[in-house]
């Protein structure tokens, strides 16, 4: 099968000469109109508000075409993500197929508050499963179910009187007097298995959070309260929940630090070798390869877990021990520090209790630094 399938979404959009050569003149675009401002402190509301009151005409060619002006502003928003991403020189950080099984067997404690939930960095992209082997799945209305692939994040904090707040004045849950943070999310469906690398879904939802200290239960209820009737959300809303519940667990399993991580930096050796060329015809060669290469971190367990059966065996009083069970996962706030004052959130891990038993067998390796990746 073609490998382009298999790329994560900013690379699989840039992957191909006319891709790329498209994404570029629109992204000059962008660049025309945000070039007088600070793109880290702008969420994609503010953006698409800038897009409306500087290039009209730019927004009047997609409602044009049959589309409402919120249609419009969903299909704008969904290339803004990647723009800012790339603008930020976002990361992209992979989950194992060994961390995303455990995560979906996992649940969120209904203690833990939304300061857990926050990104490893400004911008990045998380792709879940190294072999789009997600259980999950995002919605498209023409070609159906896709495999969730991964999801954009972007955090940005708006402070009250500035004028990224008054892009907010008008929305319906947004305090203008208490500070805002604000996660811009575009949930990607894989396109394996569907007609061309091009057949995704795309789903953007955005967590406006004024306290902290509310759960992320609580928060990811509320969402689907607030969208569940939006006709626009009609048929998607279960499959938003679902990722929007993944997204938040990866989230609090890399904050809770009980992994290990290895750096591949593909891009950056190819970008050393291109340096080094004057061939003409190899320069042409490593360029093309330079498109479906990129720079990630790995997202792993610290330790392999292995499930051995054993033969129940009576205990010498004659009575049977526990039968064997699963016990879902969770993460939970952790009391630590003098007087156990404190609080962190830690990750346990499904397993088998009772009758079978987990035998652990560590292993380590390499862990490598992250570089910055320029798409």
């Amino acid at each position: 099968m073609d490998i382009t399938y298999k790329l994560p979404h900013p690379i699989r959009s840039i992957c191909e000469e006319v891709k790329e050569k498209y994404l570029m003149n629109l992204y000059k675009f962008f660049d025309s109109i945000f070039e007088d401002i600070d793109i880290t402190k702008c969420t994609i509301d503010y953006l698409y508000a800038l897009i409306e009151e500087n290039n009209e005409d730019f927004v009047k060619t997609y409602t044009s075409s049959e589309m409402t002006r919120h249609e419009a502003g969903t299909l704008i928003s969904s290339l803004l993500h990647p723009y800012k991403y790339r603008s930020m020189k976002g990361n992209i950080l992979t989950t194992s197929n060994e961390i995303d099984k455990l995560l979906e067997a996992t649940d969120i404690g209904d203690d833990i508050p939304l300061s857990y939930l926050r990104p490893p960095f400004k911008s990045c992209y998380i792709e879940f499963t190294e072999e789009r082997c997600s259980s999950l799945h995002m919605y498209n209305e023409e070609s159906g179910d896709h495999i969730l692939e991964g999801v954009y994040i972007s955090e940005t904090v708006i402070h009250p009187d500035t004028e990224e707040m008054n892009a907010y004045s008008l929305h319906p849950i947004v305090d203008q007097s208490k500070e805002l943070r604000v996660l811009d999310l575009m949930f990607t469906g894989s396109p394996l298995g569907k007609s061309s690398n091009s057949d995704d879904s795309l789903r953007v939802q955005s967590l406006m959070i004024h306290q902290d200290n509310t759960t992320i239960n609580s928060q990811l209820k509320f969402i689907e309260e607030q969208y569940g009737s939006d006709s626009d959300f009609a048929n998607d809303l279960p499959y938003l929940s679902k990722a929007l519940n993944h997204m938040a667990k990866v989230l609090l399993f890399i904050n809770s630090k009980q992994y290990r991580d290895t750096a591949f930096n593909e891009r950056s050796e190819i970008e050393k070798k291109i340096k080094s060329l004057k061939s003409p015809g190899k320069l042409k060669k490593y360029e093309k390869k330079l498109r479906r290469t990129y720079n990630r971190v790995i997202i792993k367990p610290e330790d392999n877990v292995v499930y051995s059966s054993v033969n129940e065996i009576a205990h010498s009083h004659k009575s049977s021990p526990k039968k064997a069970h699963w016990r879902k996962g969770h993460f939970r706030m952790q009391p630590y520090g003098p007087g156990a004052e404190k609080r962190k959130v830690i990750f346990i891990e499904p397993r088998i209790v009772g009758g079978i038993y987990a035998n652990k067998k560590s292993y380590s390796a390499e862990t490598k630094s992250l570089e910055p990746t320029d798409v």
